[in-house]
């Protein structure tokens, strides 16, 4: 009997251990300044581990949100982009095995990939688990409003929702504005989907495009 509970407090130690390295190391990579975690993410020899804690993974999948619409990212070739949208489709992979629903997860694997079908997919999936969070809305947008009207009624229904929901804050109009003026492709179904909206959030919208011309 006390060489179990021997055995047993052994292993909650040693399990303990692996699971506060997991969560130190990710806490330490997403304080870290932008280029060291971009340097991390295009040409470190060790993928940080997936986290335990829904934090932590949701720290990760911030710091692959913010990398991928960075500066520096856009600035780097095709290779390099691919590698660390590998990194991050990893981990989205990772935690989506544990929990099918984690809507971060689905959001980052719509971010980390070049084919139509499985960004509608996962854009479809993310808003589904994750319909009142600006962060997925945002990124979810600028990854997949440009597909509009090619893949069905579900997708396209996802990006209108998206678009209410972000369009009724101020700070959601403002990054629909910004939108709306850096892609003009996608003009077309913000005004349609705003129009129907009431009259104080159109108005507000439009004097943020203007604003923003």
């Amino acid at each position: 009997m006390k060489l179990f509970l021997f055995f047993v407090s052994v292993t909650s130690l040693f399990g303990g251990y692996i699971a506060f390295g997991r969560e130190y190391g990710v806490a330490y990579f997403s304080r870290s300044p932008e280029f060291s975690i971009y340097e991390e993410l295009a040409f470190g020899a060790e993928a940080i581990r997936l986290p335990y804690s829904a934090r932590g993974i949701r720290e990760l999948f911030e710091v692959c949100g913010d990398v991928r619409q960075g500066v520096i990212y856009a600035l780097q070739s095709q290779e390099v982009q691919q590698v660390i949208d590998g990194k991050c489709l990893a981990w989205a992979l990772a935690a989506l095995d544990r929990n099918p629903t984690y809507s971060a997860a689905h959001t980052i694997k719509m971010m980390s990939s070049t084919q139509p079908q499985e960004i509608r997919d996962s854009m479809v999936l993310s808003q589904k688990t994750s319909a009142y969070e600006s962060w997925d809305a945002k990124l979810r947008l600028a990854k997949s409003i440009d597909l509009f009207g090619t893949g069905g009624g579900d997708f396209d229904a996802a990006v209108q929702d998206d678009i209410r929901f972000l369009v009724q804050s101020d700070r959601g109009r403002a990054w629909l504005a910004n939108l709306y003026q850096r892609i003009p492709l996608v003009r077309d179904v913000l005004a349609r989907t705003i129009d129907a909206r009431p009259a104080a959030e159109k108005a507000d919208f439009l004097q943020k495009v203007r604003a923003g011309g």
